[in-house]
């Protein structure tokens, strides 16, 4: 994948429109799991439904089927976004698997091969209708996370690096791995070693 001339891995902003062009064809859309996180407060369930639908129709969900499912408890919307941020925390592979494959031995997921958009095919992971819709997207956003990491060879997402934020990433560079979620980030965060740096 190219990027813009004046990106590097460290500083690429995660949502990069060749990215989102491209989210689509991976197993949920890792842009969404990113949204999801980034986007819902934790412990705020007043809100969170509602974010959570929006996100998700933000992300081509279709209206007509998400009026049709019972919306997701308050409860569980927290409880899965507080999970999947815990895998954007995650550093390591072996420590990445202990984390995803109980959730997905759990909810006895099971891949698939589905065409996401037309001419576009994913491995996806397929769960129960009946279960919550909050434990589903969990399910599959961690399967899809796995994927990526495999696809990728190591762990490529994170928590921005700059102090004061906690926005989440996916790492799509094939150099030096991303640090920060956006340009704005890295720029401040240089800027304030700088002056470490000239105060020391």
């Amino acid at each position: 994948m190219s990027m813009r001339q004046n990106d590097s891995p460290s500083t690429r902003p995660a949502s990069s429109p060749e990215m989102r062009e491209r989210g689509a064809e991976r197993a949920l859309g890792l842009l969404l799991l990113v949204d999801l996180v980034n986007e819902i407060a934790p412990g705020d369930p007043v809100t969170a439904p509602e974010r959570w639908r929006d996100v998700l129709l933000r992300h081509g969900a279709d209206a007509a089927d998400l009026a049709r499912q019972p919306p997701p408890h308050a409860t569980a919307v927290l409880a899965a976004v507080a999970r999947l941020r815990a895998l954007f925390a995650v550093r390591e592979m072996a420590e990445l698997a202990a984390h995803v494959n109980p959730v997905l031995a759990a909810e006895g997921a099971r891949p698939r091969l589905a065409e996401v958009r037309p001419g576009a095919w994913a491995v996806r992971a397929e769960t129960d209708e009946d279960g919550d819709p909050a434990l589903r997207v969990l399910v599959v956003g961690a399967f899809a996370l796995a994927a990526w990491a495999a696809e990728r060879g190591r762990i490529a997402w994170g928590i921005c690096a700059a102090a004061g934020c906690n926005r989440t990433f996916i790492d799509e560079g094939r150099r030096a791995p991303q640090r920060f979620c956006r340009p704005a980030c890295a720029t401040r965060s240089r800027v304030r070693a700088h002056r470490a740096r000239l105060g020391g």
